[in-house]
């Protein structure tokens, strides 16, 4: 997480395609695995962000953790909602999200109840809670299949199972809607 100034953009890769504004503005879907230091165990992580045309946005995690006796179901872990403005760089490679939260809530996995805040909740690796009201996340802007795009982000609170505790870095796709 960082401060959402309009100078603190993220580096240029050539690899990207041009996007525009519109185009990002969908709901997104990823899915990743890494170790949770604080958990202390291998995770699944399931997200949803959805960024709404008026400038509003969700953002709902949830979770498979590998624990004995845990469930293999995935269970909502995190729900999250405000306003967004979309920064795209010089070349449209990258989009910088500033996210003003109006609400998070966390689930507390000893009660396996949500802890709601009027801002963004989270602890480092360290142990320390964070509250921030505005923060900011980088996208790469990837060229998807038939014109279309994809988003890599990063999660900078789960590191790589491989051992090398890198932060992890997922890809995520416009969600398919289901016919009904």
């Amino acid at each position: 997480m960082s401060s959402c100034n309009k100078e603190d953009f993220a580096p240029k890769h050539p690899q990207t395609q041009s996007a525009t504004i519109s185009d990002l503005q969908k709901v997104w879907v990823g899915e990743y695995e890494g170790w949770d230091s604080l958990m202390n165990a291998k995770m699944k992580i399931m997200r949803q962000l959805a960024l709404n045309p008026d400038s509003t946005y969700t953002n709902v995690l949830g979770a498979v953790i590998d624990l004995p006796n845990a469930s293999k179901e995935p269970a909502p872990i995190e729900k999250e909602a405000g306003t967004y403005e979309i920064i795209l760089d010089d070349s449209a490679q990258t989009a910088t999200v500033c996210f003003t939260v109006a609400y998070d809530s966390i689930i507390d996995f000893g009660t396996q109840v949500f802890m709601g805040y009027d801002h963004k909740h989270y602890r480092t690796s360290d142990g320390i809670e964070h509250e921030d009201t505005i923060y900011q996340q980088y996208f790469r802007i990837l060229r998807g299949k038939e014109g279309s795009f994809q988003l890599e982000a990063t999660d900078s609170l789960m590191y790589s199972i491989d051992g090398n505790g890198l932060p992890i870095v997922y890809l995520m796709n416009v969600a398919r809607m289901k016919p009904e």
